[in-house]
């Protein structure tokens, strides 16, 4: 099921129709459904927030969560995996159209394990700050609470219109339902802008 951006979504069952071009209430996106018509460009941050954070092994199997941000092409401009059993943050693009598989090259940023622990008992918030650049493409800035983990350079243009939430089967890492929010970084409070600003 897809959500027609901006939406608020109080419950599965009850959606709310805004007229925000950003919006700075909290959608609830559910495991297995996408926002649609997202507007995420340059200067803008996004904001992922779950009660949960489970990283604990369960079986011997390669089980994952994805969060992919799709351009209007298709394309995949940034997709955040996190997998049972491992404290690092798998980041990558895929190109739609492309003789191979179209992945390109992926980056592994390695979690502390305090920090997980941490996460684990209070929860996770993941922000993606979508940076300028000289080339013109721009990158991602990636923080894990308010700490930059990396930075994640751009390969195709244009900003997200498209945000999914991707499980597999017994994952469990995040909460069922994640709340997320778009704000210009601008409109943060002074703290959380000198946070981001700091970690360029």
């Amino acid at each position: 099921m897809a959500y027609r951006y901006p939406v608020l979504i109080e419950s599965p069952s009850l959606y709310k129709f805004l007229s925000f071009h950003i919006f700075t209430m909290a959608i609830s996106l559910l495991k297995g459904e996408t926002i649609e018509n997202l507007d995420f460009t340059e200067g803008m941050v996004l904001v992922l927030k779950s009660n949960k954070f489970n990283l604990t092994p369960v079986v011997e199997r390669l089980i994952l969560t994805r969060i992919p941000l799709y351009n209007s092409t298709g394309d995949i401009l940034l997709e955040i995996v996190f997998r049972k059993g491992r404290n690092v943050i798998f980041l990558n693009d895929r190109a739609r159209k492309a003789i191979g598989k179209g992945w390109g090259k992926p980056k592994i940023v390695d979690l502390n394990p305090r920090d997980v622990d941490k996460w684990w008992q209070s929860g996770i918030t993941i922000s993606v700050h979508h940076c300028s650049t000289a080339s013109g493409l721009g990158r991602y800035q990636i923080l894990l609470g308010l700490t930059t983990v990396c930075y994640f350079d751009k390969r195709f243009p244009g900003g997200a219109t498209q945000l999914k939430y991707q499980d597999d089967k017994g994952a469990n890492i995040l909460q069922d339902i994640v709340s997320v929010c778009v704000y210009e970084l601008s409109d943060l409070q002074p703290e959380e802008q000198q946070a981001i600003k700091s970690g360029r």
